[in-house]
């Protein structure tokens, strides 16, 4: 697959009201989440959907404007953002056109999922104390501090208990409404790249 290929996106009707849709799904994603104490996230189902149709640019802007517009809405920092560009970098640059049997589908969860977690722990460090802001990581970290474990490790197994769950279960989710985008419009599976340029 060409470099060209891999980052560039034609700026066409279908693709934008792609990109609208994606960050429209992890609005409503994080919100379902906080909502209802959730043990994971939802955040990142669709920069998964737009980076694995039109690659890793359009995974960078919807992961970026959707976690600085989450942030804008709860009271988490902007920075959160750096982990949808991570996520949408991930499944852009590494995502394979045919992959949507079950076995690619969690072994591409789990390597977004332990990309997220190598990002987003040390951004818990620096700004919430190594706490995730989630119900369940954070009283796993309590757990594990209290079981005279370390710091970091407690840190990284906490956002690992809500990152790896997540992670699958939103590439499943991408997977399934990237099969729905294609029924519609087939010539966007990873097709929207202006080839003749």
């Amino acid at each position: 697959m060409n470099q060209k290929r891999q980052w560039a996106f034609q700026l066409s009707v279908p693709n934008i009201v792609l990109l609208v849709s994606a960050l429209a799904i992890n609005i409503l994603g994080k919100w379902v989440s906080g909502c209802f104490s959730l043990p994971f996230w939802l955040d990142t189902v669709g920069t998964i959907f737009a980076a694995g149709i039109l690659g890793p640019f359009a995974g960078v802007l919807v992961g970026g404007i959707s976690g600085c517009l989450n942030a804008a809405f709860a009271s988490v920092t902007a920075i959160y953002a750096v982990t949808g560009i991570c996520v949408g970098l991930v499944v852009g640059y590494f995502y394979q056109e045919d992959a949507l049997d079950l076995f690619q589908i969690l072994c591409s969860g789990a390597i977004v999922a332990i990309s997220a977690v190598l990002v987003t722990t040390p951004v818990n460090i620096i700004y919430y104390s190594g706490y995730t802001q989630n119900l369940w990581g954070d009283a796993l970290i309590d757990m594990m501090l209290q079981g005279g474990n370390s710091r970091l490790f407690s840190y990284v197994l906490g956002e690992a208990l809500v990152d790896i769950p997540d992670k699958v279960i939103s590439v499943f989710f991408a997977a399934g409404a990237e099969k729905v985008w294609c029924r519609f419009y087939p010539a966007g599976k990873k097709g929207a790249v202006n080839d003749e340029k």
